[in-house]
């Protein structure tokens, strides 16, 4: 069967803004935050966590982000809806209602796995609680702005920024916490693209003006906290009349977004730190009612337990009146008119050893039934209908109720349901060609259990899936140029992730197969990764590009985005599209003045002036090098303490988000007395939701790190008795080169780490000098947290934060092999 609908669309600019929405930095706002509210936990009530409990809370508000999950981080408290005025749940019903997926962590889940077992689970999963409140203080989320070309707030939030001191918000129960903090932020901030507008607060009271650091006089209008609330700008239109614009976005003293964090920052903080207290009193009312358990209990389950309950009672029954001594029953004499017909006899006692044996039979049934966590929908219907025909066939006097009925939505359909793959585009089957038609049909499948397909950035796109999978969606578009759709499939109970397709849409109908379009610059790193663009050590660049085979062109460059969730993931339209030039080139290109990249397009046309090409690119402009020395375990491990060699190991952290070549790099001492030669492979991409990727180096063995495999093993000797030794007992510095023809580049470079200088006195020790003294004996690492290349960028892996790895003996490794550090250094991108 197939189902198709066929879609119009114009006014194809306001239709096609994306709806994707990041918020609060993942890898930096996020965790910030989470962090503090633990600390204000901590402080306030005097409970600790440790410090792995501590990263677990953080890690789950990181990861709460993945996915598609962000589509139900708004809550509108004025309209009660979700995303794209009521499309997707609010996050006060997501925060309950998750049942339906596999990856639950709802509130209830929080406190059902931290009572029954799993407290870990039970932490991560609070996190992501913690995380869908701070979205309550980004004004985007509260007023259904999921801001798709900029966020001025969240683009200033990404650092850590420091936070006025608060203390915990006390309320009775999560919603409560949701209402009034999304209430809060809904009445008293503007977010970029709902100034004025869509809601009656908040209100400016009084316009200001105020002298900047440049010297020059601006206009903020101020809100109920006597904050400043927005930027106004005077404009003298042709008639003399004073028109006024609005924003948020204060370039030079950023007035409006310092204001907007130091209130906004501390209220997450607060509400974040009473919604922990909040969990542990849930956590022990829980233990004295089990009411989250019996809510939880499928409803098999329960039929089970209700079913062996009634057997129960019915056997105890049984025995009671197998083991009564039935009196002597003398027999009745029926008379007719006189005459004796014969001895009226009562009824045959029951068979109660059969009925005994019956219900033990029906009970191991009903046990052998509870064991098993999948159990087929046919099998629970059949049991259960033989436990109904017994207690039919018991005696009148010891019936029970205990007829039991299968509920119309099985926990097979249940599943079923809450299982969904995104959606395959099977049709078309190419989407690098531009296309020559303004009306494109995409066909594919998806799950059984699918009920619909739409598209996320183009909501009003929407088809029926057919029952055998099939679906066809026809959409026809008004503006030639390249778009990115994300694809999504949807039922009742959840939502799927997204299939991505980028494409160029030309209104020309000649062959553009055989064009291969180049764009970039000579300044291009042409070994770290050739498909994106890096820019080491340089502020601008010239962009050049060309077609083969070559003809009659004429080409517009444009930028599209700062950052590398918008290149990735947005949607390239009209309205993110800024012109640079019309030339045929170069054009000089510097980095954003917020942001990660020039996110760069390019469309080719031809004498016709149609589009025939596009193609697009990410320039990266680094003040540094994508791979650095991250964290260096010098002291060996328990197994081999600080005294011997062996149990070493050097870890690498690729901070971008695609894999780096290692291709002619080294590691090498700073006196080039030792050296060893990386092997020519990639360096993957960023590990997710972590920010970073690791590169873990261990000395002669695999086992230095025993639960870790290592990426690389080599000597870090080049003389048995350690003495020409890479980590050099009397201290060394490391270099992190590659090897250009007859030169080295080099790319990072520690400080001078001393293990002797604790015993000399501290006005003695040079300035390229950094001591470490190891107060555990167990080979605590030196890790990087901040970037530069001098002391003040690393420190001693703290003895009582989060470990990661275990040694030869099974111990734990002082230090992070293989993960973010105690304090990790904040990502470049």
């Amino acid at each position: 069967m197939e189902n198709r609908t066929i879609i119009k669309l114009f006014f194809i600019i306001t239709l096609f803004l994306p709806i994707i929405s990041f918020a609060y930095s993942d890898n930096i706002t996020h965790p910030y935050l989470s962090g503090k509210a633990v600390d204000l936990f901590e402080q306030t009530y005097g409970s600790t966590f440790s410090s792995a409990e501590k990263q677990l809370i953080i890690q789950g508000s990181i990861n709460e982000d993945s996915g598609v999950r962000w589509l139900k981080h708004f809550y509108d408290p004025v309209n009660n809806r979700g995303l794209n005025k009521g499309q997707f749940s609010t996050s006060k019903l997501w925060a309950h209602n998750q049942a339906s997926i596999k990856n639950n962590y709802s509130w209830e889940s929080a406190i059902y796995e931290y009572v029954y077992g799993n407290k870990n689970q039970g932490l991560l999963t609070l996190g992501h609680i913690l995380h869908l409140l701070q979205d309550k203080t980004v004004p985007e989320h509260t007023r259904d702005d999921p801001h798709p070309l900029r966020s001025t707030y969240e683009s200033f939030t990404r650092r850590n920024l420091p936070i006025p001191k608060t203390v915990p918000m006390i309320l009775p129960s999560l919603d409560a916490y949701f209402d009034n903090l999304a209430n809060f932020t809904n009445h008293n901030f503007f977010s970029d693209d709902t100034i004025l507008k869509d809601y009656s607060d908040p209100k400016i009271l009084k316009e200001v003006k105020e002298l900047g650091t440049d010297g020059k006089i601006r206009t903020y209008g101020y809100g109920a906290f006597n904050n400043h609330l927005v930027f106004i700008t005077n404009l003298v239109g042709t008639d003399g009349h004073i028109e006024k614009t609005y924003s948020i976005y204060d370039k030079v003293d950023n007035k409006v977004m310092i204001d907007y964090w130091n209130t906004l920052a501390p209220k997450a903080i607060a509400y974040n730190a009473g919604a922990i207290k909040l969990f542990f009193t849930e956590v022990e009312k829980e233990k004295q009612t089990g009411a989250i358990k019996l809510a939880r209990q499928p409803w098999w389950q329960k039929l089970i337990d209700q079913a062996k309950l009634n057997l129960n009672q019915a056997l105890a029954s049984v025995r009671l009146a197998q083991g009564n001594e039935s009196p002597k029953i003398s027999p009745i004499l029926a008379t007719v008119g006189g005459k004796i017909l014969g001895p009226n006899l009562p009824p045959a006692p029951p068979d109660w050893q059969k009925l005994e044996t019956e219900i033990i039979t029906a009970q191991n049934n009903l046990i052998a039934l509870a064991d098993n966590p999948t159990i087929p929908e046919q099998k629970i219907s059949s049991i259960i209908h033989s436990v109904n025909s017994l207690v039919a066939s018991l005696p009148t006097e010891i019936k029970t109720d205990l007829e039991l009925e299968l509920p119309l939505i099985t926990e097979a359909t249940s599943t079923t349901l809450a299982s969904l793959d995104p959606p395959t585009i099977l049709v078309p089957n190419d989407f690098s060609i531009p296309f020559a038609t303004s009306t494109i049909i995409f066909s594919g499948i998806a799950n059984a259990s699918a009920t619909a397909i739409f598209i996320i950035e183009i909501p009003e796109a929407t088809t029926t899936v057919g029952v055998d999978g099939t679906w066809t969606l026809a959409v026809d578009f008004t503006l030639t140029g390249t778009t990115t759709l994300n694809f999504v499939a949807q039922n009742d109970l959840a939502t799927s992730s997204a299939t991505t397709i980028t494409f160029a849409i030309s209104s020309s109908t000649e062959s553009t197969t055989n064009l291969t379009v180049n764009l970039g610059s000579l300044d291009c790193d042409p070994i770290f990764n050739q498909e994106h663009c890096l820019i080491l050590n340089k502020t601008t660049t010239d962009i050049t590009w060309s077609v083969d085979p070559p003809g009659d062109y004429h080409y517009k460059l444009y930028k599209f985005a700062d950052y590398w969730s918008d290149y990735k993931f947005a949607l390239i339209s009209e309205e993110t599209k800024i012109l640079l030039t019309e030339t045929d080139g170069p054009y000089s290109v510097s980095p954003p003045e917020y942001g990660d990249l020039a996110g760069l397009l390019l469309e080719v046309y031809d004498q016709a002036d149609q589009l025939i090409a596009t193609t697009t690119k990410d320039v990266w402009f680094l003040d540094q090098s994508p791979i650095l020395i991250n964290e260096i375990g010098w002291s060996g491990t328990s197994t081999e303490t600080s005294t011997g060699q062996g149990n070493e190991w050097i870890e690498l952290a690729n901070y971008l988000p695609f894999p780096i070549s290692l291709t002619n790099l080294k590691i090498k001492t700073t006196d080039n007395l030792v050296e060893f030669d990386l092997p020519t492979t990639d360096f993957i991409a960023r590990a997710p939701n972590d920010g970073n990727a690791y590169y873990l180096i261990e000395r002669q063995s695999d086992e230095v790190v025993a639960d870790q495999p290592a990426n690389f093993v080599t000597p870090f000797s080049i003389t048995d008795d350690g003495e020409a030794d890479l980590l050099n007992n009397t201290g060394f510095s490391l270099k992190l080169i590659r090897a250009e023809n007859d030169s080295e580049q080099v790319l990072d470079e520690t400080p001078f780490f001393d293990r002797q200088c604790e015993e000399r006195q501290s006005p003695n020790i040079q300035a390229y000098q950094l001591c470490w003294p190891d107060p555990t004996g167990l080979g605590n690492s030196i890790e990087r947290y901040e970037s530069g290349t001098t002391r003040n960028s690393w420190q001693l892996h703290w003895e009582d934060q989060v470990r990661n790895g275990l040694d030869r003996n099974g111990q734990e490794i002082y230090g992070t092999p293989g993960r973010k550090n105690t304090y990790p250094y904040v990502a470049l991108w």
